[in-house]
């Protein structure tokens, strides 16, 4: 997953085992950095970081907001609803997951 983190230049992103790490490019050995996925429970539309680069930003808002809210970017509307749909989806999935532990 391509994305562009707003104060930044495009990168490369791969969720993996409830975390994202994002690297400068998709031929990078190591990632640049890495955030866990744990507590992420919103994907919005960012409206406040509209801006003439960045067009169609959206964010994932953490539950507790002591915790950054990590701010994205798409190249187009069609983009930004997939890959918020693929956030929302692992938000879900993880949720459901853990609620399916804790019922066992």
């Amino acid at each position: 997953m391509d994305l562009f983190l707003i104060s930044g230049p495009l990168r490369f992103a791969i969720i993996h085992k409830g975390c994202m790490y994002y690297f400068k490019s998709s031929t990078a050995a190591y990632p640049q950095g890495a955030f866990s996925l744990n507590g992420y429970n919103r994907v919005m539309r960012s409206t406040e970081e509209t801006t003439s680069n960045n067009v169609f930003p959206f964010k994932i808002i953490h539950v507790n907001k002591k915790h950054r809210t990590w701010y994205f970017s798409a190249a187009c509307e069609e983009e930004r609803k997939v890959r918020a749909f693929v956030l929302l989806l692992f938000v879900a999935l993880r949720q459901s997951m853990v609620a399916q532990c804790q019922d066992q």
